[in-house]
């Protein structure tokens, strides 16, 4: 199962990619040359500009607390096993 998972986010990305050039060359193109689809790549390569205004304050923040659910709270509900070092 997992060895799947790892497929499909190596391969994933390029099939997409590729579908989203046939449909539209032309703003793919310049949409292409902006971004990555590894994160942060386009922003140390100097195609992009980070701007944390864009990201806004709560979205950090609201992933720091569902993290912090999931690992304190449903991670043994969902797998039986607890997330806690013994």
């Amino acid at each position: 199962m997992f060895g799947c998972f790892l497929l499909l986010a190596l391969i994933g990305p390029h099939l997409i990619d590729a579908k989203r050039a046939r449909r539209d060359p032309d703003n793919w193109a310049r949409f292409a040359a902006e971004t990555s689809w590894l994160p942060f790549l386009a922003i140390a390569q100097g195609r992009a500009k980070l701007s944390l205004g864009e990201i806004g304050w709560w979205r950090p923040l609201l992933a720091v607390v569902i993290y912090a659910v999931f690992v304190l709270f449903a991670h043994q509900w969902l797998f039986g096993v607890s997330a806690h070092p013994v």
